[in-house]
């Protein structure tokens, strides 16, 4: 939702707004329709990929959660499990420090918040300088939603295995792209 309240920002204070990098994006264009229902049962999906149950299993836990689990066994579990849907590396769930803090009750909220359609294109078409989007390839957002965006003012840099927490699975390449960004 960052990069949504972003835009926001830019629309309402374009005068305060000089450069503009929205990294994991939603689209310029949207509806909520298309980041909650049509998402989210391929997201879930995520979870079924043979490397999380593998990463599960290693930790000692399964696919399902179970209601007898320890506190901390628990934690881990949800930490996973917010891991395989953010990461193209599952393994690298210790690095989601902020998961821990995750309420999909919050998010709910955040997303019933939004209004059910926003069209950023004249926004971004106005900044004084192109803007940015980073993206991973492997995103639970569908690179395809910013295809035709490099036709608004914007730089489309594609991190290639790399989910939504792109900075985690491929920090050297996702800092060259913000240095890049930032320098332009």
């Amino acid at each position: 939702m960052g990069t949504y309240l972003a835009m926001s920002y830019a629309a309402r204070y374009p005068q305060h707004v000089a450069k503009l990098v929205l990294i994991a994006s939603v689209p310029i264009k949207g509806t909520t329709d298309e980041l909650t229902t049509k998402l989210n049962e391929p997201t879930l999906e995520r979870w079924n990929r043979p490397e999380v149950i593998q990463e599960l299993y290693r930790n000692g836990l399964s696919l399902k959660l179970d209601t007898s689990l320890s506190n901390p066994q628990r934690w881990r579990w949800q930490r996973i499990t917010f891991g395989s849907i953010n990461l193209y590396d599952v393994r690298k769930w210790p690095k989601l420090t902020g998961s821990v803090f995750f309420s999909q009750r919050a998010s709910q909220l955040a997303a019933s918040s939004m209004p059910s359609e926003w069209d950023f294109t004249n926004v971004i078409a106005a900044l004084p300088r192109r803007a940015t989007i980073i993206h991973g390839d492997d995103d639970f957002i569908p690179l395809s939603y910013h295809q035709q965006e490099h036709i608004l003012n914007c730089e489309l840099r594609v991190i290639h295995n790399a989910g939504h927490a792109c900075w985690i699975d491929r920090p050297q390449e996702f800092r060259r792209h913000v240095v890049h960004a930032l320098q332009r």
